[in-house]
């Protein structure tokens, strides 16, 4: 499938985009109370906020495994 590291750089940050994305928006349609077309501009709105928070934290992990 991946056949070098630049391959799996991007596969991870497409994933990981969109696994976040996934999520802001079920917390947004939570604490909005139903699922509306506001939802997804709201989660889009916090997405760059919740990614920075997510490579930092990955960068975190992964220099605890050396």
């Amino acid at each position: 499938m991946l056949k070098n590291k630049f391959q799996e750089v991007i596969f991870t940050i497409i994933m990981a985009t969109v696994m976040v994305y996934g999520m802001v928006v079920y917390n947004v349609a939570l604490n909005m109370g139903e699922m509306t077309n506001q939802t997804f501009l709201i989660a889009l709105h916090e997405l760059p906020i919740k990614m920075l928070a997510k490579c930092q934290l990955k960068c975190l992990y992964n220099s605890n495994k050396n």
